[in-house]
Protein backbone atom coordinates (compact mmCIF):
# COMPACT_ATOMS: atom_id res chain seq x y z
CA UNK A 1 0.00 0.00 0.00
CA UNK A 2 1.37 3.42 -0.96
CA UNK A 3 1.69 5.68 2.12
CA UNK A 4 -0.20 8.95 1.67
CA UNK A 5 2.60 10.91 3.37
CA UNK A 6 4.76 10.29 0.33
CA UNK A 7 2.38 12.31 -1.84
CA UNK A 8 3.04 15.53 0.12
CA UNK A 9 6.16 17.50 0.96
CA UNK A 10 8.03 14.33 1.95
CA UNK A 11 7.77 12.95 -1.58
CA UNK A 12 8.94 16.02 -3.47
CA UNK A 13 12.65 15.20 -3.71
CA UNK A 14 12.08 11.45 -4.24
CA UNK A 15 9.91 12.45 -7.22
CA UNK A 16 12.77 14.56 -8.60
CA UNK A 17 15.16 11.64 -8.15
CA UNK A 18 12.76 9.21 -9.85
CA UNK A 19 12.39 11.52 -12.86
CA UNK A 20 16.16 11.93 -13.20
CA UNK A 21 16.72 8.18 -12.91
CA UNK A 22 14.10 7.39 -15.56
CA UNK A 23 15.43 9.97 -18.04
CA UNK A 24 19.04 8.85 -17.62
CA UNK A 25 18.02 5.21 -18.10
CA UNK A 26 16.16 6.03 -21.33
CA UNK A 27 19.15 8.04 -22.55
CA UNK A 28 21.59 5.19 -21.81
CA UNK A 29 19.46 2.66 -23.71
CA UNK A 30 19.01 5.03 -26.66
CA UNK A 31 22.73 5.84 -26.89
CA UNK A 32 23.63 2.14 -26.98
CA UNK A 33 20.67 1.32 -29.25
CA UNK A 34 19.26 -1.21 -26.83
CA UNK A 35 15.58 -1.92 -27.25
CA UNK A 36 12.92 -3.56 -29.39
CA UNK A 37 13.23 -2.55 -33.04
CA UNK A 38 10.38 -2.83 -35.49
CA UNK A 39 10.71 -2.99 -39.25
CA UNK A 40 8.32 -3.18 -42.15
CA UNK A 41 7.18 0.46 -42.26
CA UNK A 42 5.47 0.64 -38.88
CA UNK A 43 4.23 4.10 -37.81
CA UNK A 44 6.81 6.21 -36.03
CA UNK A 45 4.74 6.52 -32.85
CA UNK A 46 4.60 2.71 -32.59
CA UNK A 47 8.36 2.41 -33.17
CA UNK A 48 9.12 4.89 -30.38
CA UNK A 49 6.72 3.15 -28.00
CA UNK A 50 8.43 -0.22 -28.46
CA UNK A 51 11.87 1.40 -28.21
CA UNK A 52 10.93 2.82 -24.78
CA UNK A 53 9.41 -0.43 -23.55
CA UNK A 54 12.65 -2.14 -22.47
CA UNK A 55 14.15 0.80 -20.49
CA UNK A 56 10.76 1.37 -18.82
CA UNK A 57 10.56 -2.23 -17.64
CA UNK A 58 14.17 -1.99 -16.45
CA UNK A 59 13.39 1.05 -14.28
CA UNK A 60 10.34 -0.60 -12.72
CA UNK A 61 12.14 -3.85 -12.00
CA UNK A 62 15.18 -2.15 -10.45
CA UNK A 63 13.11 0.06 -8.14
CA UNK A 64 10.87 -2.88 -7.13
CA UNK A 65 13.93 -5.01 -6.35
CA UNK A 66 15.60 -2.34 -4.20
CA UNK A 67 12.44 -1.43 -2.26
CA UNK A 68 10.62 -4.73 -1.84
CA UNK A 69 13.39 -7.31 -2.01
CA UNK A 70 16.29 -5.47 -0.34
CA UNK A 71 13.94 -3.53 1.95
CA UNK A 72 15.54 -0.12 1.32
CA UNK A 73 13.23 2.88 1.71
CA UNK A 74 14.45 5.08 -1.12
CA UNK A 75 11.97 7.88 -0.48
CA UNK A 76 12.92 8.28 3.18
CA UNK A 77 16.62 8.04 2.35
CA UNK A 78 16.49 10.79 -0.28
CA UNK A 79 14.42 13.00 2.03
CA UNK A 80 16.93 12.51 4.84
CA UNK A 81 19.78 13.54 2.54
CA UNK A 82 18.05 16.76 1.50
CA UNK A 83 16.70 17.63 4.97
CA UNK A 84 19.88 19.45 6.14
CA UNK A 85 19.76 21.65 3.04
CA UNK A 86 16.19 22.73 3.81
CA UNK A 87 16.95 23.53 7.43
CA UNK A 88 20.22 25.21 6.47
CA UNK A 89 18.33 27.46 4.09
CA UNK A 90 16.38 28.91 7.03
CA UNK A 91 19.54 30.47 8.47
CA UNK A 92 20.28 34.16 8.13
CA UNK A 93 23.52 33.47 6.26
CA UNK A 94 21.69 31.41 3.62
CA UNK A 95 19.06 34.05 2.81
CA UNK A 96 21.72 36.78 2.67
CA UNK A 97 23.85 34.69 0.29
CA UNK A 98 20.86 34.19 -2.02
CA UNK A 99 20.25 37.96 -2.14
CA UNK A 100 23.92 38.73 -2.77
CA UNK A 101 24.14 36.19 -5.60
CA UNK A 102 20.99 37.54 -7.23
CA UNK A 103 22.18 41.17 -7.06
CA UNK A 104 25.67 40.31 -8.30
CA UNK A 105 24.32 38.41 -11.30
CA UNK A 106 21.97 41.24 -12.28
CA UNK A 107 24.79 43.78 -12.10
CA UNK A 108 26.56 41.92 -14.91
CA UNK A 109 23.35 41.49 -16.93
CA UNK A 110 22.51 37.88 -15.98
CA UNK A 111 18.99 36.97 -14.88
CA UNK A 112 19.58 36.08 -11.24
CA UNK A 113 16.38 34.15 -10.53
CA UNK A 114 16.98 31.90 -13.55
CA UNK A 115 20.39 30.93 -12.20
CA UNK A 116 18.94 30.45 -8.73
CA UNK A 117 16.55 27.84 -10.16
CA UNK A 118 18.95 25.31 -8.66
CA UNK A 119 17.55 26.10 -5.20
CA UNK A 120 13.93 26.18 -6.36
CA UNK A 121 13.33 22.56 -5.25
CA UNK A 122 14.38 23.59 -1.73
CA UNK A 123 11.95 26.51 -1.88
CA UNK A 124 9.13 24.23 -3.02
CA UNK A 125 9.86 21.65 -0.34
CA UNK A 126 9.90 24.31 2.38
CA UNK A 127 6.66 25.83 1.07
CA UNK A 128 4.99 22.40 1.01
CA UNK A 129 5.97 21.81 4.63
CA UNK A 130 4.64 25.24 5.56
CA UNK A 131 1.34 24.35 3.89
CA UNK A 132 1.14 21.08 5.81
CA UNK A 133 1.90 22.80 9.10
CA UNK A 134 -0.68 25.54 8.50
CA UNK A 135 -3.30 22.92 7.60
CA UNK A 136 -2.61 21.16 10.91
CA UNK A 137 -3.04 24.42 12.83
CA UNK A 138 0.68 24.85 13.54
CA UNK A 139 2.94 27.80 12.66
CA UNK A 140 4.85 27.42 9.38
CA UNK A 141 8.37 26.25 10.24
CA UNK A 142 10.38 27.58 7.27
CA UNK A 143 11.37 31.07 6.15
CA UNK A 144 13.42 29.93 3.15
CA UNK A 145 10.73 30.07 0.46
CA UNK A 146 10.49 31.91 -2.83
CA UNK A 147 7.49 33.87 -1.53
CA UNK A 148 9.65 35.23 1.28
CA UNK A 149 12.09 36.76 -1.21
CA UNK A 150 9.46 38.01 -3.67
CA UNK A 151 7.16 39.76 -1.20
CA UNK A 152 9.59 40.97 1.45
CA UNK A 153 12.96 41.43 -0.27
CA UNK A 154 12.62 41.87 -4.02
CA UNK A 155 9.85 44.47 -3.90
CA UNK A 156 9.60 45.88 -7.39
CA UNK A 157 11.99 43.24 -8.70
CA UNK A 158 15.52 42.14 -7.89
CA UNK A 159 17.49 44.79 -6.07
CA UNK A 160 14.35 46.28 -4.48
CA UNK A 161 13.97 48.76 -7.33
CA UNK A 162 10.46 50.03 -6.54
CA UNK A 163 11.88 52.93 -4.51
CA UNK A 164 14.41 53.57 -7.27
CA UNK A 165 11.57 53.94 -9.79
CA UNK A 166 9.81 56.45 -7.53
CA UNK A 167 12.97 58.53 -7.15
CA UNK A 168 13.52 58.60 -10.91
CA UNK A 169 10.21 60.39 -11.32
CA UNK A 170 11.76 63.44 -9.59
CA UNK A 171 15.20 63.25 -11.20
CA UNK A 172 16.73 66.40 -12.69
CA UNK A 173 17.58 64.58 -15.94
CA UNK A 174 14.71 64.44 -18.42
CA UNK A 175 15.97 61.09 -19.68
CA UNK A 176 15.90 59.56 -16.19
CA UNK A 177 12.41 60.95 -15.58
CA UNK A 178 11.25 59.22 -18.76
CA UNK A 179 12.84 55.98 -17.56
CA UNK A 180 11.02 56.37 -14.24
CA UNK A 181 7.68 56.95 -15.97
CA UNK A 182 8.22 53.90 -18.18
CA UNK A 183 9.34 51.68 -15.31
CA UNK A 184 7.13 52.65 -12.38
CA UNK A 185 4.06 50.66 -13.45
CA UNK A 186 5.99 47.45 -14.28
CA UNK A 187 7.91 47.84 -11.00
CA UNK A 188 4.65 47.82 -9.05
CA UNK A 189 4.08 44.35 -10.51
CA UNK A 190 7.68 43.21 -9.82
CA UNK A 191 9.00 43.68 -13.35
CA UNK A 192 12.12 45.85 -13.33
CA UNK A 193 13.95 45.16 -16.60
CA UNK A 194 13.04 48.66 -17.95
CA UNK A 195 14.80 50.17 -14.93
CA UNK A 196 17.80 47.84 -14.89
CA UNK A 197 18.62 48.33 -18.55
CA UNK A 198 17.14 51.80 -19.04
CA UNK A 199 18.77 53.76 -16.20
CA UNK A 200 20.97 51.65 -16.43
CA UNK A 201 21.76 49.70 -13.27
CA UNK A 202 23.60 46.94 -15.14
CA UNK A 203 27.35 47.64 -15.27
CA UNK A 204 26.83 50.85 -13.27
CA UNK A 205 29.36 51.25 -10.46
CA UNK A 206 27.55 54.18 -8.85
CA UNK A 207 24.25 52.33 -8.48
CA UNK A 208 25.83 48.99 -7.53
CA UNK A 209 26.16 49.69 -3.75
CA UNK A 210 22.48 50.57 -3.13
CA UNK A 211 21.40 47.81 -5.51
CA UNK A 212 23.18 45.31 -3.24
CA UNK A 213 22.69 46.93 0.17
CA UNK A 214 18.94 47.69 -0.07
CA UNK A 215 17.79 44.04 -0.46
CA UNK A 216 20.39 42.94 2.10
CA UNK A 217 18.89 45.25 4.73
CA UNK A 218 15.36 44.10 3.88
CA UNK A 219 16.22 40.40 4.02
CA UNK A 220 17.76 40.84 7.50
CA UNK A 221 14.75 42.76 8.82
CA UNK A 222 12.21 40.36 7.31
CA UNK A 223 14.11 37.28 8.47
CA UNK A 224 14.26 38.60 12.03
CA UNK A 225 10.53 39.42 12.02
CA UNK A 226 9.64 35.87 10.95
CA UNK A 227 12.26 34.02 12.96
CA UNK A 228 11.20 35.68 16.22
CA UNK A 229 7.51 35.04 15.58
CA UNK A 230 6.45 38.62 14.90
CA UNK A 231 5.17 37.77 11.41
CA UNK A 232 3.96 34.41 10.14
CA UNK A 233 6.11 32.98 7.31
CA UNK A 234 4.40 32.56 3.92
CA UNK A 235 2.75 29.23 3.20
CA UNK A 236 0.59 29.98 0.14
CA UNK A 237 1.98 30.22 -3.38
CA UNK A 238 0.80 33.46 -4.99
CA UNK A 239 1.45 34.64 -8.53
CA UNK A 240 4.54 36.85 -8.46
CA UNK A 241 3.11 39.68 -10.60
CA UNK A 242 0.82 41.00 -7.86
CA UNK A 243 1.74 44.23 -6.06
CA UNK A 244 3.99 43.50 -3.09
CA UNK A 245 1.50 44.50 -0.38
CA UNK A 246 -1.29 42.34 -1.78
CA UNK A 247 1.02 39.40 -2.40
CA UNK A 248 2.44 39.56 1.14
CA UNK A 249 -1.07 39.59 2.61
CA UNK A 250 -2.32 36.66 0.51
CA UNK A 251 0.80 34.49 0.88
CA UNK A 252 0.41 34.52 4.67
CA UNK A 253 -3.25 33.53 4.55
CA UNK A 254 -4.42 37.00 5.51
CA UNK A 255 -2.07 37.83 8.38
CA UNK A 256 -2.65 41.56 9.15
CA UNK A 257 0.84 41.88 10.62
CA UNK A 258 2.12 41.40 7.09
CA UNK A 259 0.98 44.91 6.27
CA UNK A 260 3.03 46.31 9.17
CA UNK A 261 6.14 44.39 8.16
CA UNK A 262 5.68 45.37 4.54
CA UNK A 263 5.29 49.04 5.50
CA UNK A 264 8.31 49.00 7.83
CA UNK A 265 10.59 47.49 5.20
CA UNK A 266 9.37 49.99 2.62
CA UNK A 267 10.02 52.84 5.08
CA UNK A 268 13.55 51.66 5.77
CA UNK A 269 14.16 51.25 2.06
CA UNK A 270 12.99 54.80 1.37
CA UNK A 271 15.13 56.21 4.17
CA UNK A 272 18.15 54.41 2.78
CA UNK A 273 18.10 56.96 -0.05
CA UNK A 274 19.47 59.54 2.45
CA UNK A 275 21.14 62.46 0.68
CA UNK A 276 19.51 61.62 -2.64
CA UNK A 277 16.02 61.98 -1.16
CA UNK A 278 16.99 65.25 0.56
CA UNK A 279 18.49 66.64 -2.62
CA UNK A 280 15.39 65.67 -4.57
CA UNK A 281 13.13 67.36 -2.03
CA UNK A 282 15.22 70.52 -2.04
CA UNK A 283 15.23 70.61 -5.83
CA UNK A 284 11.44 70.24 -5.94
CA UNK A 285 11.05 73.01 -3.36
CA UNK A 286 13.24 75.38 -5.35
CA UNK A 287 11.34 74.55 -8.49
CA UNK A 288 7.97 75.16 -6.83
CA UNK A 289 9.17 78.52 -5.47
CA UNK A 290 10.34 79.44 -8.95
CA UNK A 291 6.97 78.60 -10.45
CA UNK A 292 5.16 80.60 -7.80
CA UNK A 293 7.34 83.66 -8.36
CA UNK A 294 6.69 83.45 -12.10
CA UNK A 295 2.91 83.36 -11.70
CA UNK A 296 2.35 85.98 -9.00
CA UNK A 297 2.79 89.63 -9.94
CA UNK A 298 4.05 92.05 -7.26
CA UNK A 299 1.89 94.84 -5.95
CA UNK A 300 2.33 98.29 -7.43
CA UNK A 301 4.52 100.62 -5.40
CA UNK A 302 2.96 103.05 -2.93
CA UNK A 303 1.84 106.28 -4.58
CA UNK A 304 0.33 109.46 -3.19
CA UNK A 305 -3.26 110.21 -4.08
CA UNK A 306 -4.10 113.57 -5.72
CA UNK A 307 -6.48 114.52 -2.89
CA UNK A 308 -3.71 114.15 -0.31
CA UNK A 309 -5.24 111.07 1.32
CA UNK A 310 -3.12 108.29 2.73
CA UNK A 311 -1.34 106.14 0.17
CA UNK A 312 -2.73 102.74 -0.71
CA UNK A 313 -1.53 99.63 -2.43
CA UNK A 314 -3.28 98.72 -5.60
CA UNK A 315 -2.50 95.67 -7.72
CA UNK A 316 -1.02 96.47 -11.06
CA UNK A 317 -2.94 95.86 -14.30
CA UNK A 318 -1.04 92.64 -15.04
CA UNK A 319 -2.01 91.22 -11.68
CA UNK A 320 -5.67 92.12 -12.35
CA UNK A 321 -5.59 90.27 -15.68
CA UNK A 322 -3.78 87.31 -14.21
CA UNK A 323 -6.32 87.10 -11.36
CA UNK A 324 -9.26 87.07 -13.72
CA UNK A 325 -7.63 84.50 -16.04
CA UNK A 326 -6.62 82.09 -13.31
CA UNK A 327 -9.28 81.67 -10.58
CA UNK A 328 -6.77 79.69 -8.47
CA UNK A 329 -4.94 82.94 -7.81
CA UNK A 330 -8.08 84.60 -6.50
CA UNK A 331 -6.54 84.77 -3.06
CA UNK A 332 -3.48 86.60 -4.41
CA UNK A 333 -5.39 89.89 -4.07
CA UNK A 334 -8.59 90.40 -2.14
CA UNK A 335 -9.02 94.08 -2.83
CA UNK A 336 -7.08 97.22 -1.97
CA UNK A 337 -5.51 97.23 1.45
CA UNK A 338 -5.48 100.67 3.11
CA UNK A 339 -3.08 101.78 5.74
CA UNK A 340 -3.87 104.28 8.47
CA UNK A 341 -2.75 107.81 7.84
CA UNK A 342 -0.18 109.53 9.94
Amino acid sequence: MLPMAGLGAAGLFPAFAAAIFAVETLHAFARRQWGIKLSGGAPDVVVRSFAALLPTVTCVVLVWFVVHVLGIDLASGITAIVRPLIHGGDSLAAVVIVVLIDSALWLVGVHGVSVLAAVRPLWLAALAENMAAASAGQPPPHVFTQEFFIWFVWQGGSGTTLAFALMLLFAKSKQLRLVGKAGIVPAIFNINEPLLFGAPVVMNGKLAPPFVLAPTVLVVLSWCAMRFGIVRPPYIEVVWTLPATIGAYLSSGGDPKRWCCRWSTSESRSRSGGPSCAATTASCSRRNRGLASDRLEPFAPLTSRPDGASPSTTPGPQARVRRRADPRLATAWSGPRRTSGT
